[in-house]
């Protein structure tokens, strides 16, 4: 799987208003360039006008931003060998292709041997 080009501008983005707190998600209505260090994980700036108290270019919600940056600094295998060794760890463990339990309409059954302690 390719990884994200996280230096692209976003087409939508959650904002939060910092005067009546209201959140929502919009097309930015400003976008600029981020020179700040701790911007370092996304190159761009964005803000939006509160459709609640038309207060003018309120931020990105701090929590959008915030995972964004868990995702780039995400842990896990990203080479073929990593990947290989993980796809033989769970091989035979619980999942839905191993029969341990049948999905249906989004309920999961479990069958009484995977419900013991």
């Amino acid at each position: 799987m390719a990884s994200k080009d996280w230096s692209e501008q976003l087409d939508a983005v959650n904002f939060r208003c910092g005067g009546c707190r209201h959140a929502w998600s919009a097309v930015p209505d400003l976008i600029e360039p981020s020179s700040e260090e701790r911007d370092a994980f996304h190159p761009w700036r964005y803000f939006a006008n509160c459709p609640v108290c038309e207060r003018e270019h309120q931020p990105q919600a701090a929590w959008e931003k915030a995972l964004m940056k868990a995702h780039q600094a995400s842990t896990g295998p990203r080479t073929a060998e990593g990947l290989a060794k993980v796809g033989k760890n769970l091989e035979g463990h619980g999942t839905t292709s191993g029969g341990n339990y049948a999905d249906r309409q989004g309920t999961r059954i479990y069958d009484r041997g995977s419900l013991r302690a």
